[in-house]
Order: structure tokens, then sequence, then C-alpha cells
């Protein structure tokens, strides 16, 4: 059984490789985003809401055993929020479907990766929300002495 902060290393070692599989190249030359030869593509992402902070949002999308998949998201002052009012109102654990766009040059040559240039979040959806400290009710009638 893996400790607390086992899961910990796990899940930021699983959010690091999730980056880099969900998108292709990290170059070290950052053309500009408003290259002419530049293209945008639409992508969603559905998972759990690891952490969401006013600029980013880390959604976990698969699980093993072991290792979890994190993918991390900015988002902005354009970002539209739909079954909540904002970012903060989100909590670890929550259902979200969000929906991206990405920038990228195409590949230059044939069997290399295109150039992610620009990723953002352009729509949060809350798909079901995680129950936080829930205080069950007792069911009718328990308690009751005749």
């Amino acid at each position: 059984m893996m400790t607390h902060t086992q899961r910990i290393g796990v899940s930021l070692a699983a959010a690091a490789f999730g980056l880099l599989a969900a998108m292709p190249v990290f170059a070290a030359v950052t053309p500009d985003a408003k290259d002419p030869k530049s293209k945008v593509i639409e992508r969603s992402v559905s998972g759990e809401v690891v952490v969401a902070t006013r600029r980013y949002l880390s959604v976990e999308f698969a699980q093993t055993k072991d290792a979890s998949e994190e993918m991390l998201l900015p988002v902005n002052e354009d970002t539209v929020y739909e079954r909540l009012k904002g970012v903060q109102d989100l909590n670890r654990g929550d259902r979200v479907k969000v929906v991206y766009e990405q920038t990228y040059l195409p590949a230059a040559e044939p069997g290399e990766d295109p150039q992610i240039l620009k990723t953002v979040a352009k729509t949060v959806t809350l798909v079901k929300r995680v129950v936080v400290n829930a205080i069950q009710s007792p069911p009718p009638g328990a308690g009751e002495t005749e």
C-alpha cells in the first residue's frame, strides 16, 4: 500500500507524463502563436478535478492501479463555465468536461510531431459535483420512542 507522500509523488509524475502525452511536443523555441502557418484544433478531456486555481485546472483523465494521468489546462477571463460560477467553485473530485483549444504548427518533416504553441480551456462544464462532508440525516422515524 502506498503512503500519502508516495501517492502525491506518483500523481505529480503522472501529471507531468500526462502533459507530455497529451501535448506531443515542447520545443525550446516558441514561435509567435499568430504565425500564419499555425493551426487551431479544439479538443476535450473529461475527468476529475485534482487542483483548481484562478489560472489553471488540473484534470485526472486516466487512472491505473499504481498511477494516474492528469492534464494541466490554463484558464483565463474568456473561459466559459457551465453549471458553476467559475473555477473557484470547483472542488477536488468534481467530474468535469473541459473543451480546450490548442494552437500548433504542423510537423515540418514527415514523422515529426507538431509543435504546440498554446493551450487554453475554452469551456469547463460541471458533470457531477463531489459530495464534501455530507451530513447524513437519520432515516424517518429513527430515534422515536413509543
